[in-house]
């Protein structure tokens, strides 16, 4: 028997020696997956295959514990609508409708075939059986497959460093960041070295980057923070009206009043989407997928590098004036927009940004294994890289120092690895 990828074009049957595993590697990312499935037949009696598989320790995922958005369910076991088996070229099949694991292929000139297509759960196994049967039915021999185990992978093409900024390329490297994902039977493969960006894209906060701006290439946060006209002016849902981020004399004696809240709440979204403008100016000029980049800074109010500017407040003299973002409420020329500095982040399209200001051999891996867990759940080229349930809020865990995935990952000094649930998650199953 042998059994090999069914597009000749892509590698999903690997060695199982990759997770230190007896027998082979299925690569299922994409749940659609099959594996081609080849026998030959040296009896002039052969005349048919019922091809059927085992599930050695009868603890496969079932359809009811994993992930499945209406449309992709991962989970096969006891699930009576799954199918496995499909027609490969011109090998006929048929089934029995009362057992969908079971299916029988023709014999020509000796040989037969069938595409397979397993659960797409980490660390489901099969073996494949194959009995042989003779014109009237009966078996005349019976073949086994090595035990085929389901895993999934996670690829980045390229590492990248500012100019200045440290490489990751030993901190990212396989050897260092497998261990993190063994158990939950997810392959990564790191890139080979490191580039350095050029001086123009070696910018100090990534999210102020300014692609016309060809001496410091960035934008000054006093600058932008700066208090603009608008032309034409904002409604607000509130059906206010704002023309200016400017406080008249009137506003300044009433630093409660309505009038500022919404001044603050439309330059507060003016800055938001100048941050993400710029995060997609840098991405785009480097061309960004599938890659994991070691920067400086992310933006000053989302930094921790004690920057003077991160204070500074258009609104004086009114100097508590409230903004809200993503949930947390702060104020403006009172330093961060998030409750703890970022210390790694995902772009999206697989791009993971590990910060410069993160140090200590193990904090700067858990924080990549981090980041690379979420990763796990982008979508690059408009395909998912993988299918899971997110951790919790903000794709976060909310345990207390259980595992990986909580927020702030820098702060331990020691290896953390991920806890009971979140394996469970990255291997595909619900939350």
């Amino acid at each position: 028997m042998t059994i090999k990828s069914a597009e000749t074009n892509e590698k999903n049957i690997l060695s199982g020696g990759i997770l230190n595993l007896e027998g082979s590697l299925i690569v299922m990312n994409d749940p659609e997956n099959k594996i081609l499935v080849e026998l030959l037949c040296n009896n002039d009696k052969a005349f048919s295959v019922e091809w059927g598989f085992e599930d050695p320790n009868n603890d496969n995922a079932l359809m009811i514990e994993a992930y499945n958005d209406g449309i992709v369910k991962l989970g096969k076991r006891n699930d009576p609508l799954a199918k496995y088996w499909y027609q490969y070229q011109n090998y006929v099949i048929t089934s029995d409708n009362s057992d969908n694991t079971t299916a029988i292929s023709n014999i020509n000139n000796f040989k037969t075939a069938i595409l397979f297509n397993p659960s797409g759960v980490g660390g489901d196994d099969y073996i494949i059986v194959a009995k042989v049967k003779n014109s009237e039915g009966k078996v005349i021999k019976t073949v086994r497959s090595q035990i085929l185990r389901v895993v999934r992978k996670i690829q980045f093409d390229k590492l990248y460093h500012m100019k200045g900024v440290r490489s990751l390329l030993q901190y990212a490297s396989s050897e260092n960041i497998q261990k993190y994902f063994n158990k939950a039977f997810i392959i990564y493969e790191a890139p080979a070295n490191s580039i350095e960006l050029e001086d123009r894209l070696s910018v100090k906060y990534l999210a102020q980057y300014d692609r016309n701006n060809e001496v410091t290439h960035e934008y000054k946060w006093t600058d932008i923070a700066a208090p603009v006209d608008y032309n034409p002016p904002i409604r607000k849902s509130n059906g206010n009206i704002v023309y200016t981020e400017k406080l008249s004399e009137e506003e300044k004696l009433n630093c409660n009043s309505q009038s500022i809240m919404d001044k603050a709440d439309s330059w507060k979204k003016r800055l938001l989407r100048l941050k993400k403008e710029c995060t997609e100016n840098w991405k785009n000029d480097i061309n960004l997928a599938n890659a994991i980049v070691s920067v400086n800074r992310y933006h000053i109010m989302y930094g921790n590098d004690n920057d003077p500017d991160a204070f500074y407040n258009p609104f004086q003299p009114c100097s508590s004036v409230p903004i809200t973002i993503n949930g947390f409420t702060t104020y403006a020329g009172s330093g961060l927009w998030i409750t703890a500095p970022v210390g790694g982040m995902n772009l999206n399209n697989g791009i993971t940004i590990i910060l410069e200001w993160i140090t200590g051999d193990e904090d700067i891996t858990n924080v990549i294994a981090h980041e690379i867990a979420h990763t796990t759940n982008d979508f690059v080229n408009g395909r998912p890289i993988m299918y899971r349930d997110e951790f919790g809020p903000g794709d976060h865990s909310q345990t207390n120092g259980e595992g990986l995935m909580e927020p702030k990952p820098f702060r331990y000094g020691k290896i953390i690895d991920f806890s009971k649930e979140e394996i469970k998650i990255l291997r595909g199953y619900k939350k």
